[in-house]
């Protein structure tokens, strides 16, 4: 399955948890998505203040679930209240040569990339600049008695941001090992 283009000046609208595109397979393993790939695309939220609900979410640019080997590659992010990219609950991916700016916009706990309970993410050549608190960079584990491993993070450039710009954190959960970052 392939996304490829431009989406252009396309922006969040709605309840404050929507997004921008939602790729998730079944819960059932052998009904995951496999391969699938959003190449050179353009996300954009014009006003992620105005989608901001206490105690809800806030606007997503992509999220990927229950896939296996998604690959997100030179994408652009303006702005987006939460996450841009999150990866959960899948089997190996890659986000490669994406541009974040003034991402975590709602100053959430989110960030540009979020990895959650998947193994084998690889994450490279991102510029990020202007971050809004958060994470730039997050790996998470939140089910209790599982191994999420073999990451890689390259080549990434963080600029102007005030957040952390990577964290791996298992929740006192699952276990989170062998994260190369360089």
């Amino acid at each position: 399955i392939m996304f490829e283009g431009e989406i252009g000046s396309e922006m969040v609208v709605g309840s404050p948890a929507s997004f921008l595109l939602k790729i998730r397979g079944s819960q059932s393993p052998d009904l995951w998505i496999t391969n699938v790939t959003v190449r050179g695309l353009t996300f954009r939220d014009e006003d992620p203040l105005a989608h901001i609900v206490v105690g809800g979410e806030e606007s997503h640019g992509i999220i990927i679930d229950h896939c296996t080997n998604a690959r997100v590659e030179n994408c652009n992010f303006y702005s987006i209240g939460d996450e841009s990219i999150s990866f959960g609950a899948c089997s190996g991916g890659f986000a490669l040569n994406n541009y974040f700016s003034g991402c975590n916009a709602g100053s959430s706990a989110g960030g540009a990339i979020t990895v959650n309970n998947t193994p084998g993410v690889n994450i490279q050549g991102v510029y990020n600049e202007g971050q809004v608190g958060g994470q730039a960079i997050r790996f998470e584990a939140t089910v209790a008695g599982f191994s999420y491993s073999n990451h890689n993070v390259s080549n990434c450039f963080f600029l102007n941001g005030s957040g952390v710009d990577i964290i791996i954190s298992n929740g006192n959960f699952g276990i989170i090992n062998n994260v190369n970052i360089n």
